[in-house]
């Protein structure tokens, strides 16, 4: 009896696309709004927004605004984050990017 060789599948033969990353999943979401931590945790699961962010300035270039925001919890007391705006300098280079990854992804 013959052993049939099967090849493994490869990105053009796989028929499941990759998922975005969570950069560009961010980025797509910071193109349209600022976020904070919370938002971000409740839109697409990103606990660690500020990781996602220093991703995106160090290894991208992009350029985001900063503004410390105060959110009561619900037990009363006052908590911190910082909510972060994307750049208008860096919207091109963003959009950019967010269609390299979704075109990649068709």
């Amino acid at each position: 009896m013959k052993k049939e060789l099967v090849a493994a599948p490869t990105a053009a033969t796989s028929n499941k696309a990759k998922p975005l990353p969570l950069k560009i999943i961010a980025l797509t979401h910071l193109l349209k709004r600022s976020l904070i931590t919370l938002e971000a945790t409740s839109l697409y699961g990103d606990t660690a927004l500020h990781s996602t962010i220093s991703t995106l300035t160090h290894k991208h270039g992009l350029v985001f605004h900063r503004k410390r925001v105060t959110h009561q919890h619900r037990h009363g007391r006052s908590v911190y984050f910082t909510r972060y705006t994307l750049s208008d300098d860096s919207r091109e280079t963003a959009e950019a990017l967010v269609k390299h990854y979704k075109g990649a992804e068709a």
